[in-house]
């Protein structure tokens, strides 16, 4: 096993150790030793083989919060939940290139992904800023 050499010199790391003890975070005991980030405390911690810190708080109140907010409980629904049907007619593709695709046109993809060259709807957009038809907003946004 390969020895590694302690950086730490034995004053920084009876600091620290105090510090640790009187319950000091990793960046408070960082920002005490000249030189030293977070990382390399906690890294030092590991090292040293000191012992778990308790969680902060009281643990009454961490129990009820993970009680409260655990979804172990939750009761998810037995039916899935109907979609609505989409009652606009399906549009005739124009079958549009990329290159003639204009602001108040639908942008939504006809053609397979695979495929060498992608067409595009070119339908009238539902609104002015809109990206695709009526017929293919209400099929994207449907639920």
């Amino acid at each position: 096993m390969k020895t590694v050499d302690n950086p730490w010199t034995s004053l920084e790391l009876k600091i620290a150790r105090e510090l640790f003890d009187n319950g000091a975070s990793a960046q408070v005991i960082a920002d005490t030793l000249p030189g030293r980030t977070r990382n390399s405390v906690i890294g030092m911690w590991h090292r040293q083989k000191w012992p778990a810190r308790a969680p902060r708080g009281n643990d009454r109140k961490i129990k009820r919060y993970i009680k409260k907010n655990s979804t172990r409980n939750v009761k998810f629904p037995a039916t899935p939940v109907k979609r609505k049907v989409i009652d606009i007619p399906i549009p005739v593709s124009l079958e549009v290139g990329i290159l003639d695709l204009k602001p108040s046109t639908c942008r939504y993809p006809t053609t397979p992904d695979d495929a060498s060259v992608h067409l595009f709807c070119g339908n009238r957009s539902a609104s002015p800023i809109g990206s695709w038809c009526e017929y293919h907003q209400a099929l994207v946004h449907k639920g």
